[in-house]
């Protein structure tokens, strides 16, 4: 091998060890992808989508329980959003496939409905969020799991999550407040999406490159 053949291999190993280590850190810092397994968030999302989710907008260096060192700004009420929680032995469901991570605490995504300083109240089979109703609930999904209260006032970085198909998602109501460390990230946009991963392919074109609202 001559000098400047060498020379060149060394030129791409360099090269392909920077985007292998850029990759790593957008990653964990920037940009993550997911599919989504469950309809907990129809008719927002279906099991088959794949997502793209912000994690730069939220913090950068997070720890569980801490606030970031840098962030454009705080997840706010309506963002649809992917977090880690730590459930109970009796718990093994979680709604976001991305990569390994078995055991506790799973990934989900839901929709915030209650920010800090938010009072909620749950009546009957009916949501409110500071007084204003949100939405109709199943009768059979209590408030936290084992609580007796029927109304809450969310504490500094305590975040109340449901799914946006309310019969049919484990949430809030079921493992209780989600801490802001937990947060990983915003949920922007679906970048693949299909109905059959198997022969014939069923693709559904018209979600694919979908803003998520």
């Amino acid at each position: 091998m001559s000098k400047r053949a060498a020379l060149s291999f060394g030129g791409w190993f360099v090269v392909a060890l920077g985007t292998f280590v850029l990759a790593i850190a957008l990653r964990a810092f920037v940009v993550s992808s997911y599919k989504i397994p469950s309809d907990s968030m129809s008719p927002t999302l279906y099991s088959g989508d794949y997502v793209l989710v912000n994690k730069f907008i939220y913090g950068i260096f997070r720890f569980r329980r801490a606030t970031p060192l840098w962030r454009l700004r705080k997840p706010e009420r309506g963002d649809v959003v992917v977090f880690k929680h730590v459930l109970g032995d009796d718990f093994s469901y979680g709604d976001v496939e991305g990569g390994r991570h078995g055991g506790s605490p799973r990934r989900f995504i839901k929709r915030i409905v209650a920010v800090p300083g938010d009072i909620l109240e749950i009546k009957g089979n009916s949501v409110y969020v500071n007084r204003k109703h949100l939405a109709k609930v199943s009768a059979t999904l209590g408030l936290v799991k084992g609580a007796k209260v029927k109304v809450l006032k969310l504490k500094p970085q305590e975040y109340y999550v449901m799914g946006d198909n309310r019969e049919n998602s484990l949430d809030s109501r079921y493992f209780g407040l989600v801490e802001e460390g937990e947060i990983e990230g915003l949920a922007v946009a679906i970048y693949w999406s299909w109905k059959s991963a198997r022969l014939p392919f069923e693709i559904r074109w018209e979600r694919v490159g979908k803003r998520i609202e």
